[in-house]
C-alpha cells in the first residue's frame, strides 16, 4: 500500500493533469485560445466529470477483482468437498 504521502503526490499530479487537459480540449472544441480561462465552469464541470469517471471505473475495477477472487476461493473449496467425497 503507498504511503499517504505518495498517495497525496499522486493526487495532486492527477489533478494537474485533468486541468491541463481541460484547458487544451476546451480550448480546442471551441477553437478559441483562452476560451478555458474565461470560462472556468467549463474547466469544473470537465475535472468533476473526469474525476467522477475515473473513479466509477476504478471502483468497478475492484468489484470485479474481488469478484474474480472469491470465485477463485469459492472453486478451491468445491475442489477440495470433491477430492474428499463431500460433494
Amino acid at each position: 500500500m503507498p504511503t499517504p504521502e505518495v498517495l497525496m503526490e499522486q493526487a495532486m499530479m492527477t489533478t494537474r493533469d485533468y486541468m491541463n487537459r481541460a484547458i487544451q480540449d476546451i480550448d480546442n472544441m471551441f477553437g478559441e485560445v483562452g476560451y478555458a480561462k474565461k470560462n472556468p465552469a467549463l474547466v469544473a464541470g470537465y475535472m468533476q466529470t473526469a474525476a467522477a469517471d475515473f473513479s466509477s471505473m476504478f471502483g468497478s475495477k475492484t468489484i470485479a477483482d474481488s469478484i474474480d477472487h472469491l470465485a477463485d476461493r469459492i472453486d478451491s473449496v468445491a475442489d477440495l468437498l470433491n477430492k474428499n467425497g463431500v460433494l
